[in-house]
């Protein structure tokens, strides 16, 4: 993954977390008051986080997935392993709802599809407000899906075909 450097403006992440040999992802859904829909884990970074601090957070706050890190001899986060790899797909400016902000995208790969299939059809909840409910779906039926996030379909079709042309 590339270092990163801390964010003083307003960013956010988007992750996929798939695993290619099961062909299978994980996906989340928030009660949004008129559209629910299936998407990607994702949020904002918060105040004195480097972007993969708001990677590991945002990840396991939205599907209960711990991402592996570690500090290395230098103190930098190293984030991922060879079970579980984490790939970047860049940064580009975004507009949202406080103005326009850098949005990271980020791929988490998963080898052990267990590790995903054990977040299937839980729910988590993050605060009074927030019901997160997880679902892994099959990657070649994220297409029919129609309350999928249209928005993140593009991003999400990049991460599968880079993702299967690895194996």
């Amino acid at each position: 993954m590339n270092q990163h450097k801390k964010h003083t403006s307003i960013a956010a992440v988007v992750c996929a977390i798939i695993c290619p040999s099961a062909r299978i992802g994980l996906f989340i859904r928030q009660p949004d008051k008129q559209y629910p829909m299936w998407k990607m884990a994702s949020g904002g970074i918060e105040p004195g986080e480097s972007t993969p601090q708001g990677l590991l957070r945002e990840v396991e706050e939205e599907t209960g997935f711990v991402i592996p890190s570690y500090r290395d001899k230098d103190g930098s986060l190293v984030v991922g392993n060879d079970d579980c790899r984490v790939v970047s797909f860049g940064c580009e400016p975004t507009n949202g709802p406080h103005g326009v902000h850098d949005k990271h995208f980020f791929a988490v790969i998963v080898k052990d599809p267990r590790e995903i299939i054990a977040l299937d059809r839980q729910q988590l909840k993050e605060d009074e407000d927030e019901l997160i409910e997880t679902r892994v779906f099959r990657l070649d039926e994220i297409a029919a899906i129609p309350d999928f996030l249209y928005r993140q379909r593009p991003f999400l079709t990049k991460v599968i075909e880079y993702a299967l042309a690895e194996q």
